[in-house]
């Protein structure tokens, strides 16, 4: 009689496929738990960053005459927010201008230096052509930014509390009126070139006309 010897199967194998199985359900359930978060969470992130342009002293951006701006009091709402950041309110805010090189020639135009500061203890959201400039003489505006339309001023802003911005503001030197069309009495294609004299210079945020002090400056001949 034959002895039959019972072979042993070996477990490994099996063993193998159920782990190998059971690792591949796992990842599945993290990617999808991974996939449900960022569609959750992916729009808030986008719009904070759309926000997260840091202010930092030093920082500039330019505004040339003739250029066009935010029709003053946009972006100003009370309650309004960007991506969860409210927006700035100006009468939290503070402004100082120096004028940037003197002397200011007849014909050639001058950059002022301006800083604005956050007064208020929350941060807040705005953009560069809330920022405005108006030069007077005599009683007579010959340039406020604020009476154009934006075309290059939508540079983003985000302080801090307390937090201040300094940047530079342009003036070609030459006479536009209060619908910061180019004054052009000669027919030349060209703004009338601002006279010699005494002029005045101040700056506004949001609408509102920050600087108690205006700036003097003296605009001459070589």
């Amino acid at each position: 009689m034959k002895s039959s010897v019972r072979r042993r199967r070996n477990p490994w194998p099996r063993r193998i496929i159920s782990t190998t199985v059971l690792l591949l359900i796992v990842v599945a359930l993290v990617a999808g738990l991974v996939t449900l978060i960022s569609r959750a969470i992916g729009p808030e992130s986008r719009r904070a960053g759309q926000v997260q342009t840091a202010v930092q002293s030093g920082q500039t951006a330019h505004a040339q005459s003739g250029d066009t701006y935010a029709q003053s009091g946009q972006g100003s709402q009370s309650g309004a927010t960007v991506g969860g950041v409210p927006v700035c309110d100006p009468q939290s805010f503070q402004a100082t201008i120096a004028l940037g090189a003197s002397p200011v020639l007849i014909g050639q135009g001058t950059s002022f230096d301006v800083t604005f500061t956050n007064k208020s203890n929350r941060q807040c959201f705005t953009t560069f052509d809330q920022a405005g400039l108006l030069v007077d003489t005599g009683g007579y505006t010959v340039y406020d930014t604020t009476s154009c339309e934006s075309q290059s001023g939508q540079v983003p802003l985000l302080f801090g509390p307390h937090q201040s911005w300094t940047g530079h503001i342009a003036w070609d030197g030459r006479i536009y009126d209060a619908s910061c069309q180019a004054v052009d009495t000669d027919s030349d294609g060209k703004a009338d070139i601002a006279d010699a004299g005494g002029y005045t210079a101040r700056l506004s945020f949001a609408g509102r006309v920050l600087t108690k002090t205006p700036l003097t400056f003296e605009v001459r001949y070589e």
